[in-house]
């Protein structure tokens, strides 16, 4: 999987669920800068990847792309209820990314590593008062060395 399909593939992941009103790919100045603006909630936020190279059993070079989606919600106030209630409705939707990854992992469209998954709560954010919650993951995929 290059970088491209990547990032095609987790855009694509993102269009399919209803709930996603916004689509961010890229370090934190490019969610900030988003945030300030045109962002719509709830956004998912596909971090920009890192690589760990390998050589596999068979002599191949292959990569581990380490991951990281953030789902978010905004807050307008500190309303503690109002934020379980954001912190709710992001789970259901990172589950349903996590669920969509395992199904296209099994019928091997990616090369998903659901053992690597940690999924961790966010609050505030930013300045924006938004919440929701971080997965970070593997994927594997052959990388081409000449």
């Amino acid at each position: 999987m290059t970088f491209r399909q990547y990032k095609a593939y987790f855009k694509q992941l993102a269009a399919m669920l209803p709930e996603i009103k916004s689509f961010v790919h890229g370090g934190s100045d490019r969610i900030m800068s988003a945030s300030r603006s045109d962002l719509q909630y709830p956004c998912f936020w596909l971090e920009t990847p890192g690589m760990a190279p390998k050589k596999n059993d068979a002599g191949h070079a292959t990569a581990d792309r380490i991951g990281g989606i953030v789902i978010l919600m905004n807050s307008p106030d500190a309303d503690p209820d109002a934020q379980d209630l954001i912190w709710e409705q992001t789970e259901d939707i990172i589950i349903k990314v996590l669920a969509q990854m395992i199904k296209d992992s099994k019928a091997r469209k990616i090369n998903f590593d659901v053992n690597s998954a940690q999924v961790d709560a966010i609050s505030t954010l930013f300045v924006d008062n938004d919440f929701g919650w971080r997965m970070e993951f593997k994927f594997n995929s052959d990388i081409n060395l000449c």
